[in-house]
C-alpha cells in the first residue's frame, strides 16, 4: 500500500533515530485520525504496519524514551489491553515513560474472547520493570470494573516508579457495579510508595459522592513519605460539601 511504501521510505531515511516516543492506537482506522503525523511533525506508525518496520530495521526502536497506547481496550479486571500489540514490546525494551490514553472497556460487537486467555501481554514487556513514569489519563468506564487487578500486576513489577497519574471518567449514572473507589486505587498505589515521587489522581465525573465514606482515600495516604507532589481531587477524600438535599435531588 501507499501508507506502507512511504514507511519503510522513512525507515530507508533513517528518519526512526529522531523519533523520542512512539504513538500507537490500538483501534486503528477510526474516522477522527486523519493524518500520519503529529503536530510536531514526528510519523505517527499506526500497528497494522509496525510489525513490517520492526522486522525491517529492529534497532531503531530500542532507543524509544516514551510509548503512547492509544484506545487499549479491555474487558477483564487482570488486563490492560495489548495483545494486539504483543510483537512491539520486546522491540521497545528501554522506554522509560508509558502512557496510556483512553483505556476503554466495552466490547466491540465482533469480539471474540480466547480460550483459554493468555497471560496479559504487558507483563511480559522487558521494559516494565524499569518504567519510571505510568499514565492512566483517561481510564474511561462506561460498563465494566476498573481495571485495578491489571494495574496492581503491572506496579508490582516496576522497581522504581517516580510518577503516576490516573484520570477516572465515568460512570455518569448511578451504577453500583462498576463505581470507582479511591480506596481501591490507594491499595495499589501503595504498592510503590517506597519510590513514587509524584502522585496525580483526577475522579471529578465519578460519581465520587455516591460511595460510602469507607471506600474513599483514608489515613494511609501518609504512607507515601517520599512525594514531592500531590494533586488529588477532593471527591477521593471528602463529602463534606455534599448536602442532603444535593443528595436527595441528584
Amino acid at each position: 500500500s501507499m501508507v506502507y511504501h512511504k514507511l519503510l521510505t522513512a525507515l530507508h531515511l533513517c528518519v526512526l533515530p529522531r523519533i523520542q516516543f512512539l504513538l500507537i492506537d490500538l483501534c486503528d482506522g477510526r474516522s477522527y485520525i486523519r493524518h500520519n503525523t503529529l503536530n510536531s511533525g514526528r510519523l505517527l506508525y499506526r500497528y497494522p504496519y509496525l510489525d513490517k518496520a520492526i522486522a525491517a530495521k529492529p534497532d531503531h526502536f530500542t532507543h524509544l524514551d516514551t510509548v503512547i497506547f492509544r484506545d487499549s481496550f479491555h474487558y477483564r479486571e487482570d488486563r490492560i489491553g495489548l495483545e494486539a500489540v504483543d510483537f512491539l514490546l520486546a522491540a521497545i525494551p528501554n522506554v522509560r515513560v508509558a502512557f496510556f490514553d483512553f483505556v476503554g472497556g466495552e466490547k466491540p460487537d465482533d469480539y471474540r474472547e480466547i480460550d483459554p486467555l493468555p497471560a496479559a501481554v504487558e507483563l511480559s514487556w522487558p521494559a516494565l520493570p524499569r518504567l519510571e513514569e505510568l499514565y492512566f489519563d483517561p481510564c474511561v468506564r462506561r460498563q465494566g470494573a476498573v481495571p485495578l487487578v491489571a494495574i496492581s500486576n503491572m506496579l508490582q513489577r516496576i522497581l522504581s516508579l517516580k510518577k503516576f497519574v490516573y484520570r477516572h471518567k465515568f460512570p455518569d449514572t448511578y451504577k453500583p457495579e462498576v463505581l470507582f473507589s479511591p480506596r481501591k486505587l490507594l491499595d495499589v498505589i501503595l504498592l510503590v510508595k517506597e519510590t513514587l515521587l509524584h502522585l496525580h489522581i483526577f475522579c471529578n465525573n465519578a460519581k465520587i459522592p455516591y460511595l460510602p465514606g469507607d471506600t474513599l482515600f483514608d489515613h494511609r495516604l501518609k504512607e507515601l513519605t517520599l512525594l514531592k507532589t500531590l494533586v488529588l481531587d477532593e471527591e477521593l477524600f471528602c463529602q463534606h460539601w455534599i448536602s442532603k438535599s444535593c443528595e436527595d435531588s441528584c
